[in-house]
């Protein structure tokens, strides 16, 4: 008789317990919220932002040699907008060293300060030679890259 107490106290004691599948779904559940809170936390301390890179495309509209001159027309803006004062540009060599005195003139169409397509760039060489007009953002990423044109 004591032996069938026992038993009888182990069932009760298994029928008040959380099954193994509700269990591993309150964990899981927790673990996410946690794991959003984190991110969630994080992002707003190293003020994160996810954005899309921006990239021109850009086709020459005409050259003029006699002032080593290249006008370039902005085609297309994929990404975030962007405003022309905030770009790097410079014109490289095939060797890949920069003409520090070139100029670049930006004609922005709409007048808002940002590349749109339609505006143009105007890139004057210090020299005759064949350069690769270069656009970066301000983190350093290539923003538009065109092969080797004669300026």
């Amino acid at each position: 008789m004591k032996f069938m107490m026992k038993l009888s106290f182990i069932h009760k004691k298994y029928d008040s317990a959380v099954s193994a599948v509700i269990a591993v779904i309150l964990m899981l559940a927790i673990a996410v919220a946690v794991a959003a809170t984190v991110y969630v936390y994080i992002s707003n301390i190293t003020g994160a932002t996810v954005s899309n890179p921006t990239l021109f495309s850009m086709n020459m509209m005409m050259t003029d040699d006699s002032f080593n001159r290249v006008v370039w027309v902005v085609t297309g803006v994929e990404g975030n907008p962007i405003e022309d004062v905030k770009l790097e540009k410079v014109l490289l060599t095939a060797t890949g060293t920069g003409d520090s005195t070139a100029s670049f003139h930006f004609e922005d169409v709409n007048g808002d300060g940002y590349v749109n397509p339609g505006d143009t760039y105007t890139a004057t060489a210090s020299i005759d030679e064949h350069y690769a007009f270069l656009i970066t953002d301000p983190q350093g990423a290539i923003v538009y890259k065109s092969t080797l044109i004669h300026y």
